[in-house]
């Protein structure tokens, strides 16, 4: 059962990756490829745009808004049905993972994305080329995921340093490591702030993006398989006068609770 939950799931985020890369194809500029899945995203979330993009009304937009909001409402309902198969579809996806490294030849790279939301990866699958991209629900929106894929005994004998945490992983899949903190540091410190204009909290994520982009475009050169890994996502919520602010927990609708997974062949 749990199998078969597991390739739902990877179907569920292809169809919405292909249904994407469809959709973008009008749009030429890389900013605005970014706003444009951030309002996609926020939109199944919220029901409505994050900016001013005119989405709902063009009809290029129709099917990948429907197939977005569609996606999250199968997340939310494979939770609800199959609570219990949680930890073993993580397992299950990290496995793919150490599969597809065993393949690989070369050097091999894990990039621990803190906090690294469903819309960046989405935007660096495309942009990169990704050869897998899928997500592990993760339900507390917090760190969670980790603790599924070393196995709970393991991960709370180790939980209290996130570096020995990523260590072991990386370890295990015979790979270096690297942490990428900026995501989680900025939805912290737009958190704790009085909200901003959407459109600027957009733009914070979009140069924290670009920044990691470039870190994997250096990897790519020196021929390393790299693999993306997000502990969870995060979310961006109304606190009244047009001002917004990000945060990560579990929410009845939430893309916190989504944690990415991407593997990168340097040779694509």
């Amino acid at each position: 059962m749990c199998h078969a939950v597991s390739t739902l799931i990877s179907n569920s985020v292809n169809n919405l990756h292909m249904q994407l890369l469809r959709s973008l194809r009008y749009i030429n500029d890389d900013r605005r490829m970014y706003e444009t899945i951030f309002n996609i995203l926020h939109f199944s979330v919220a029901g409505r745009l994050l900016t001013e993009a005119k989405l709902s009304g063009d009809p290029r937009f129709v099917d990948v808004l429907s197939t977005s909001k569609k996606f999250l409402d199968n997340i939310l309902r494979i939770y609800d049905e199959y609570r219990a198969c949680i930890s073993n579809i993580a397992s299950e996806v990290f496995d793919r993972v150490l599969y597809f490294l065993k393949r690989s030849k070369g050097l091999k790279h894990f990039v621990f994305c803190d906090g690294m939301s469903l819309t960046e990866a989405l935007y660096l699958a495309g942009k990169l080329r990704a050869n897998i991209i899928n997500v592990i629900i993760n339900p507390g929106g917090v760190t969670e995921t980790y603790k599924f894929i070393l196995g709970s005994r393991e991960y709370i004998a180790k939980q209290p340093n996130l570096d020995v945490v990523v260590e072991t992983i990386a370890k295990k899949a015979g790979a270096s490591h690297t942490i990428f903190r900026e995501y989680d540091e900025a939805v912290h410190k737009i958190g704790s702030s009085e909200g901003l204009d959407p459109r600027s909290i957009v733009e914070k994520m979009y140069s924290i993006t670009l920044r990691l982009e470039l870190t994997i475009h250096s990897l790519k050169k020196e021929g390393a398989t790299i693999v993306l890994l997000s502990d969870h996502g995060y979310d961006v919520v109304p606190v009244g006068s047009g001002k917004f602010k990000t945060q990560h927990r579990w929410g009845p609708r939430s893309l916190s609770i989504l944690a990415s997974v991407m593997i990168i062949d340097p040779s694509v």
